[in-house]
């Protein structure tokens, strides 16, 4: 088994900046929608920042996690 190290910890520093990305976004948003007149294309990107975005990036994390733990390396 090899797996990075270097990459662990990459993964683990993106997943708070993805949370810091999720919180900097969404407040924007919120802000944008009461100082402003929303309109359609406003209320969808929070829609799907929030519902679309946010489980897809937590789901490519899981799946780079698992898969630099499961990583093998064959030498011939």
């Amino acid at each position: 088994m090899s797996s990075s190290l270097t990459f662990q910890m990459l993964l683990y520093y993106h997943f708070f900046f993805d949370i810091l990305y999720l919180t900097v976004i969404f407040t924007t948003l919120i802000y944008k929608m009461w100082v402003l007149t929303p309109n359609l294309l406003e209320i969808l990107a929070l829609i799907i920042g929030v519902l679309v975005w946010f489980p897809v990036e937590l789901a490519r994390l899981n799946f780079a996690y698992k898969g630099n733990i499961n990583e093998t390396v064959r030498i011939n």
